[in-house]
């Protein structure tokens, strides 16, 4: 068996509550939620059951990192923060899913580009639709020809 990958969650309020529900009510004993970022923890829909289960919240990165490590850091934060959040979690040994757009302007590309290559870290991006099950239902009636042979595909 492989080791148990541990995660961290960049944000507890918005979006960040689909990576939320999912570390929370996980069917893989191979994950272990470590801890959270958020400037407003109180706003978590499900605070009382991170407090139950003891899973630390800290109010920055520098906080959590200082306490903590983990193999991935999911960054759910607002778009103006991928670029530092996700170079900084590279920096102290952690891969990283970040949710699209990659960064609010084109120049950040390659300052994550030039972090993850020095770290050895992965960065993947994350697109919500791509395991919805309506898209999933979709790529398999294109597979099979359904609609004929495509011509064009645009979400």
């Amino acid at each position: 068996m492989g080791k148990d990958i541990s995660v961290g969650l960049a944000a507890l309020t918005g979006y960040s509550n689909f990576f939320l529900s999912a570390l929370l009510d996980r069917t893989v004993s191979s994950v272990t939620f470590a801890g959270a970022i958020s400037i407003n923890p109180n706003e978590c829909i499900r605070l009382q059951e991170l407090k139950d289960r003891r899973i630390r919240i800290f109010s920055s990165f520098e906080a959590f990192y200082d306490n903590l490590s983990v193999d991935l850091m999911i960054i759910p934060t607002p778009i103006q923060y991928y670029v530092p959040h996700t170079c900084f979690a590279l920096e102290q040994g952690s891969n990283v899913l970040c949710e699209k757009p990659i960064c609010g302007v084109v120049q950040g590309i390659q300052t994550m580009k030039n972090v993850r290559d020095r770290t050895g870290k992965l960065v993947a991006i994350g697109y919500q639709w791509s395991f919805s099950r309506a898209i999933q239902a979709l790529k398999q009636d294109v597979l099979k020809g359904v609609f004929g042979a495509p011509k064009s595909l645009k979400a």
